[in-house]
C-alpha cells in the first residue's frame, strides 16, 4: 500500500462512488468500505458490521483512520457525497495543509457552535433529540464553551501521528456513547487533548479540492447502538 490513502464507506444505496482522481492516483490507493458498490480504481473491502445502525458502522471506519490503514502515513476521507476535483497533487496538498498540524478540516459553513450545531441537528431529525440533548447537557456542565468553533467533517485530511491516534480514539468513544452525528463531538474532542487542526480553504461548498452533493438517500434515525 501507498503511504497516502483516499477512502470513503458507502451502505447500501445511501450514495455512489465517484470517479476517481486520476491526479490523485499516482501517489495514493482509493479504497472505498461498501457492500454493495464498485467503481474504477476503487479498491473494495467489506464493511465491518460492529453496530445495529448503518450510519454509526460508516462513522467507524470513517473515524479509525489508522485502525484501517495501519501501514499509511496520511489519510483523506470523503465522504460519499463528495468528489475530488482538485488539480493539485495530493502530496502536496498534505504538504500545504499538514506542515504545522496532523489534521485539516473545512471549518462549518453555517455555524461555530457545537451547541447551535445540536439544535439543528434536532430540528433535521439527524439523530434521536434524547441523544444529543443528554450529550450538550454533559458537555455544559464540564464546562465546554459556546462558540468555540465547528469542524465541517465531510472531508478529512490527517497524519496518522500518535497525537491523531489518540484523538481518533477518544472521537470513536463519544460517537459511541452519545449521538452518531460525528460534528457534535470532534471540536469537544480536540479541546479537551489540544490538539489544533487547520482549516481547509473555503467551505465544503466552495473550495478547490472537493466538489458536494446531496445524499442520494436518506438514513432513517435508529435507537442508539451500543460498542
Amino acid at each position: 500500500m501507498k503511504d497516502i490513502v483516499v477512502y470513503t464507506a458507502i451502505t447500501g444505496s445511501y450514495d455512489s462512488l465517484k470517479p476517481v482522481s486520476e491526479l490523485w492516483a499516482r501517489d495514493a490507493d482509493f479504497v472505498a468500505f461498501a457492500d454493495a458498490a464498485h467503481g474504477p480504481g476503487w479498491t473494495i473491502r467489506p464493511i465491518d458490521i460492529r453496530h445495529s445502525d448503518a450510519c454509526r458502522n460508516a462513522r467507524m471506519l470513517k473515524i479509525l483512520s489508522h485502525r484501517c490503514f495501519p501501514d499509511a502515513k496520511y489519510s483523506v476521507w470523503v465522504d460519499g457525497s463528495i468528489a475530488i476535483k482538485s488539480t493539485v497533487p495530493i502530496k502536496d496538498l498534505i504538504c500545504e495543509y499538514l506542515a504545522d498540524h496532523d489534521i485539516a478540516v473545512f471549518k462549518h459553513r453555517r455555524r461555530t457552535c457545537v451547541y447551535a450545531e445540536a439544535m439543528a441537528c434536532i430540528e433535521a431529525g439527524k439523530d434521536l433529540p434524547e441523544v444529543i440533548c443528554r450529550q450538550m447537557q454533559e458537555y455544559w456542565h464540564e464546562g465546554y464553551p459556546r462558540q468555540n468553533g465547528l469542524a465541517e467533517t465531510t472531508s478529512l485530511v490527517r497524519r496518522h501521528s500518535d497525537a491523531v491516534v489518540q484523538f481518533n480514539n477518544r472521537w470513536y468513544d463519544e460517537v459511541c456513547k452519545h449521538s452518531r452525528r460525528d460534528q457534535l463531538s470532534f471540536n469537544y474532542v480536540a479541546t479537551n487533548l489540544g490538539l489544533a487542526y487547520a482549516h481547509l480553504d473555503g467551505t465544503i461548498l466552495n473550495n478547490p479540492h472537493f466538489t458536494w452533493g446531496r445524499h442520494e438517500v436518506a438514513t432513517p434515525i435508529s435507537p442508539q447502538a451500543s460498542c
